[in-house]
């Protein structure tokens, strides 16, 4: 993700060595070979730094079963006995697998563990690699003891700093590797580790792009595999593989096709396979299906709705707060920020529990439009490395650039909201309004629409830090765009389309607590998720949003008309808004001067 913070510097180029490791003994990494690109790189900083690399599940379970028996380690300098370590990240906390005292001379050094070693469950987290100890020496001298090998590249390099991992860029992969026992892998096997068939949707005259990495995951080296590909359930196409890949090593393929034109618009799949590896099947199925929709026409997007999933307990939050801040006035009226608690907050709601089951795999980060962008880890987005590491206008540079990507994502379907709040009962009725392109019901199938209420001003405590750079707790704090209930269920209500519209209408009555002023409605419309779960959030992202105020929404809506009274026309947004001229494309209520109103689209 667009996410690293902090970099090497490169020292020198140098050295090659050969693997020595039995039919068995395989090395298993990011570092798969004994080139070293980097050699004596350094911080700048005299000090410790537990360094290495994160292995997750996605890529041990390939190697379950297996046992870790030792570690390969190259540095650039004769660095003494060092602590070198394989830690457990599962639980989000370093839990020791194994620790050793280990003297560290320049190259490659191997490691053996004691024992039968650690047998791999497949879904474990690890972390493993050495404390390197830079001296005041290495930092004048502009050498240190750090050796790497090709790109940056996710989990290559980190370093471990009061119990959080931080990516290290700039340099490249970290020279560590784990020496793994894989005596019951089968011969010839095969696993994607990168899978990326570009955005979801896509219009019919253009081609179809997708680009794979593979790891070789058996024990004999590779020489030659076959793929296969098909749209649907076409006919297959096959694409032999002349790229070598030694056991442990990873390949790469890729391939662009013009999508068949007997794919119509609607919803449709990719799917691609490894058909044969050394002209043998493959003992075990290697096997992707990417998701994707062909449309011909789009409509204009009215909001970008950004969900936040944050938590008062850390001051990451109020970091965070202070970014949106900062990047809100450029988005102008376009971007709904909408802040979500984490389970157990003060402000946290039960009914949105789910979205931090589903979407916040860390905290704070958002969504925009819950929408997937091609090539990340995740859904959500993560600004924890920025809110540390970059000035406030940056991190706010980069929210802009994160939400003006998923702005792009096509638009298939609009929503409209207009309603009437009665102070006495605080009683609040909403209705809801769009039109459909056929491609909306075609690629997505049931919709729904969900709305929210959201209030702004909201005192209630948040731990930041002060003006004395002290984590402290701000009982007086304020928060904003908080969601404060659903007005529909919380995963939306099933819309009845009538032709190319649809329309509904919603009640409730806001809580005495609330300050109906500074409250306000949103309202999304997406697939209906009755089977959202985590293996396929990325199918379930928002058509649309829309917006209006709790209070002083009538204006447009209750009009006396005199055909007397002459004069231009104003535009608004559906939600009350003067719009400026010329009109972007989208819908507006235009009022003549007599008061007569009426909905048009600019197209």
């Amino acid at each position: 993700m667009r996410r690293h913070i902090l970099s090497l510097v490169m020292f020198a180029m140098s050295a090659f060595a050969t693997l020595a490791q039995s039919s068995t003994e395989k090395i298993v990494g990011y570092a798969v070979t004994d080139d070293i690109d980097v050699s004596g790189a350094y911080f700048g900083e005299a000090g410790t730094y537990t360094i290495g690399a994160r292995l997750g599940p996605d890529f041990l379970s390939d190697y379950k079963g297996c046992r870790i028996i030792g570690m390969r380690v190259a540095v650039g300098c004769d660095l003494g006995r060092t602590r070198m370590f394989l830690y457990n990240m599962a639980s989000g906390e370093a839990v020791a697998v194994h620790e050793q005292n280990q003297r560290l001379y320049s190259g490659w050094n191997d490691i053996s563990f004691s024992g039968d070693g650690y047998t791999i469950s497949g879904d474990e987290t690890y972390f493993f690699g050495y404390d390197y100890v830079e001296t005041a020496d290495m930092v004048s001298d502009k050498k240190g003891g750090v050796n790497a090998v090709g790109s940056d590249y996710t989990d290559a390099f980190m370093l471990l700093s009061n119990g959080t991992l931080y990516p290290v860029t700039n340099v490249g992969r970290l020279c560590v590797q784990l020496i793994v026992d894989v005596s019951n892998l089968p011969t010839e096997k095969m696993s994607f580790t990168f899978f990326d068939p570009g955005f979801r949707y896509k219009e019919s005259s253009e081609g179809f792009q997708l680009t794979t990495t593979l790891r070789n995951v058996g024990r004999n080296d590779i020489s030659t595999f076959r793929m296969g590909y098909k749209f649907d359930d076409l006919a297959p196409v096959y694409e032999d593989v002349e790229t070598p890949a030694a056991s442990g090593a990873t390949a790469e393929w890729s391939f662009t096709s013009a999508i068949p034109e007997s794919l119509g618009v609607g919803a449709h799949t990719l799917t691609a396979w490894v058909e044969s590896i050394n002209g043998k099947d493959p003992v075990e199925p290697c096997e992707r299906t990417a998701y994707f929709g062909i449309y011909n026409d789009e409509l204009t997007r009215h909001r970008v709705y950004v969900e936040v999933y944050a938590d008062q307990n850390s001051y990451y939050s109020a970091k965070f707060d202070a970014a949106l801040a900062a990047a809100a006035p450029s988005a102008g009226d376009k971007t709904e920020y909408v802040k979500v608690f984490a389970p157990g907050n003060q402000l946290a709601i039960d009914d949105a529990a789910w979205l931090h089951e589903l979407y916040a795999y860390t905290l704070p980060s958002f969504t925009v439009d819950r929408s997937y962008f091609p090539c990340e880890a995740h859904v959500a987005y993560d600004m924890n490395d920025y809110l540390l590491q970059f000035p406030l206008e940056l991190q706010s540079a980069i929210l802009q650039d994160m939400i003006g990507y998923d702005d792009s994502s096509r638009c298939f379907a609009d929503i409209n909201l207009t309603g009437n709040y009665d102070e006495a009962t605080r009683g609040l009725t909403v209705n809801v309004s769009g039109n459909l392109l056929p491609e909306a019901t075609a690629i997505h199938g049931d919709l729904s629409v969900t709305l929210m209420l959201v209030e702004d001003g909201v005192v209630s405590p948040q731990t930041t830090i002060n003006a004395m750079n002290r984590v402290v707790v701000d009982n007086n704090y304020k928060h904003n765009n908080v969601l404060r209930s659903y007005i529909t269920s919380p995963h939306g209500n099933k819309v009845s389309i009538d032709g190319d519209a649809y329309s509904a209408s919603f009640s409730t009555t806001l809580d005495a607590a609330w300050n109906a002023d500074n409250m306000r409605v949103i309202g999304i419309i997406a697939p209906i998720a009755d089977d959202l779960n985590a293996d396929n959030l990325t199918r379930y992202d928002i058509t649309n949003a829309n917006t209006m105020k709790v209070t002083g929404n009538a204006a447009i809506n209750d009009v006396n008309v005199d055909n007397a009274v002459e004069g231009p026309a104003e535009y608004f947004t559906l939600d009350g808004r003067r719009a400026p001229e010329p009109l972007a494309p989208g819908f507006y209520i235009k009022r003549l001067a007599n008061g007569q109103s009426s909905k048009i689209l600019v197209k």
